[in-house]
């Protein structure tokens, strides 16, 4: 799978990075809306977003909005230490700013949490992520 992660923190970049990767998962990062919206609209075959709700100066419902503003809709996971943040995320979808699946986490979370959030919005995420380590440990053919 695929995750677009928007969150300002390199720490925090850093800990959610290694732990999809360790499942399997790809991560791209996006430090602010215009880096998000540029690799949300680029051929990047993107599965998900991970979303803090706040970015420097910018908030993480506004980032989504806009990113679905261009056609691209996608399973969203709000993952903020901002509560206010997550309450105007639920503001958004329930009043079609945002759309498609959405879920919402307050940080700090552990990792079986994060997967469990996910899994709401995304059936068959560890699953994915379980048949895409398997592919890539499976013996490669070689030939003569």
């Amino acid at each position: 799978m695929r995750i677009l992660y928007i969150e300002d923190d390199i720490s925090l970049q850093s800990a959610m990075t290694l732990m999809m990767h360790i499942q399997g998962h790809d991560v791209f990062i996006a430090e602010d809306g215009d880096n998000a919206l540029a690799l949300a609209t680029a051929d990047n075959d993107i599965d998900m977003i991970i979303c803090d709700g706040e970015l420097y100066s910018e908030r993480g419902p506004d980032i989504i909005r806009d990113i679905q503003e261009n056609n691209v809709i996608l399973p969203t996971l709000f993952y903020t230490a901002n509560q206010q943040m997550l309450s105007l995320a639920d503001e958004f979808v329930k009043s079609g700013l945002i759309q498609g699946p959405v879920a919402y986490l307050l940080k700090p979370r552990g990792n079986e949490e994060i997967f469990e959030a996910i899994e709401s919005i995304v059936p068959g995420f560890r699953l994915d992520s379980v048949t895409e380590t398997a592919r890539e440990a499976a013996p490669k053919p070689h030939r003569a």
